[in-house]
């Protein structure tokens, strides 16, 4: 299996950097006393993030922080907070390693090849906090000795929610009434799709990647991805969930060409393969290819739901979302 097919499935996610953004920026009001944890993290407290490996503690404002995961970078840019250096795996990203809902910020941008941690590049950069998202626990434990790291928080998980990332860098950096409004507004954005689009629940969608040989299909209904659909009112594709063996990814053969078989479809051809999907056996009967409510990503676009992040999921609410929705109510 390629290391791109490899992602799919165990998802070692990316940082996202720099670009521009049109994207709510909200205004922060007043929310009630400080908690004892608020106050304690705006006077430099220690704070102590639960994760899948144990335990991290921050100790104070971190001020050099590194990136390895783009909805961490996207939280940290949407809170001001300045990032010492994002790393991002080769050929997941734009132009520099840029995703058009990223807020506007500057940091060092390294870009790794294939599956190795370059530790004495990220040991160079000083850091004082690294935001790994998914590791295996050697390479926690590798990065850990150069500062404190802090994996995918949530247990038997790839990958944490948009909501808790963001609400935790809040935490982190004593700014939780911002992250809170960060988190309202996206979720409001979610609330105002869903009521103008209110003909389309129940209806059911799949979301695939397709390697030139295989797809790669979401198979349960708590994958990032799949949350952020039904959140909108679809359902997972009963077929696509019957396939996932208490997996919420799995690899399919073609010949398994139904279990895309929904009223919205969103296909990830890698790379250059479209022109390859569009040749296979099934593929133009399918119910979303002939409404034409089939959403095509590409290695970028895909990151906004493959890696939900707060600044993400509004961005494709408009941009990759709209115009397949308005076909599916009609």
């Amino acid at each position: 299996m390629s290391e791109r097919a490899a992602t799919f499935v165990r998802r070692r996610l990316l940082p996202a950097v720099v670009f521009v953004v049109a994207i709510l920026v909200p205004t922060v009001t007043a929310c009630g006393p400080a908690s004892p944890e608020q106050q304690n993290r705006r006077h430099g407290g220690e704070l102590t993030i639960d994760h899948q490996f144990g335990e991290t503690t921050v100790a104070g404002h971190p001020h050099r922080i590194v990136s390895m995961n783009p909805a961490w970078t996207d939280a940290l840019a949407g809170l001001h907070q300045p990032i010492t250096a994002e790393f991002f795996s080769q050929g997941f990203s734009g132009s520099h390693g840029s995703f058009p809902w990223t807020p506007r910020h500057r940091a060092e941008i390294v870009t790794m090849s294939g599956k190795t941690i370059p530790y004495e590049k990220v040991a160079a950069v000083k850091p004082d906090l690294i935001l790994a998202g998914y590791q295996n626990k050697n390479s926690y434990q590798r990065l850990s000795e150069i500062a404190p790291t802090i994996p995918v928080m949530t247990k038997n998980a790839i990958l944490d929610g948009w909501q808790d990332i963001t609400t935790t860098a809040g935490r982190i950096l004593g700014k939780e009434d911002e992250a809170r409004s960060l988190v309202d507004n996206a979720n409001a954005k979610i609330a105002d799709f869903r009521e103008h689009f209110s003909g389309t629940s129940g209806k059911t969608f799949s979301f695939g990647q397709f390697t030139g040989t295989q797809f790669g299909l979401v198979t349960a209904e708590t994958d990032p991805a799949a949350r952020v659909l039904t959140s909108l009112g679809l359902k997972l594709n009963p077929i696509a969930k019957e396939k996932s063996r208490g997996a919420t990814r799995v690899l399919v053969s073609p010949e398994n060409m139904d279990v895309l078989d929904s009223d919205l479809l969103l296909m990830w051809p890698l790379g250059d393969k479209a022109r390859a999907l569009e040749k296979m056996p099934g593929w133009n009967k399918l119910t979303a290819v002939h409404k034409r409510t089939a959403v095509m990503l590409d290695d970028q676009t895909a990151m906004a739901f493959s890696s939900p992040s707060v600044t993400s999921i509004p961005w494709a609410l408009d941009h990759l979302l709209r115009a397949a929705f308005e076909r599916l109510a009609a």
